[in-house]
């Protein structure tokens, strides 16, 4: 049995760059140009994994910023994510999952949870940016300067 060389990531790359010019292309070049050829030429794909996280992130990107009129007049979200348990289908174990729908589609169960959800994420942030304003005032701010105020905000607590 033949043992197997392996590369390091910089001789991979550098494989494919030289290629990149045997195909004639030129030897001062973009990464850009070097990744384009290397994905049209099948010398270069992301792992099923990291394909599948990125289309993930640009999906909850795109869709969680679309708004669309309501009949009633308001501005909605056309989507909604919210949380629940399900069997996955690679381990077969029970794990959380956000779940996706169109606003329309929502039980009202899954709206309150994607609401609540937005509520616990938005004051978790205030609370970290009144931590972050204490801990600027308490030790960065000039002296002789007015300590910078915190926003007041209330919460209903309807839990």
């Amino acid at each position: 049995m033949t043992a197997v060389a392996k590369r390091t990531k910089t001789e991979f790359f550098e494989a494919i760059y030289a290629k990149f010019v045997a195909a004639g292309n030129p030897k001062k070049t973009t990464s850009a140009d070097i990744g384009s050829w290397a994905i049209r030429n099948n010398e270069w794909d992301l792992e099923p994994k990291k394909k599948l996280a990125e289309f993930q992130k640009e999906w909850k990107g795109a869709v969680s910023r679309e708004t669309t009129e309501a009949p009633s007049g308001h501005r909605q979200r056309r989507w909604i994510s919210f949380k629940r348990n399900v069997i996955d289908p690679d381990t077969g174990k029970k794990t959380q999952k956000d779940l996706w729908c169109r606003f329309e589609d929502a039980t009202p169960d899954e709206f309150g949870d994607s609401i609540k959800s937005r509520y616990d994420g938005a004051e978790a942030d205030i609370n970290s940016a009144n931590q972050d304003v204490d801990a600027y005032n308490a030790n960065y701010l000039p002296k002789g300067q007015k300590p910078i105020q915190k926003r007041l905000y209330t919460w209903v607590n309807d839990k």
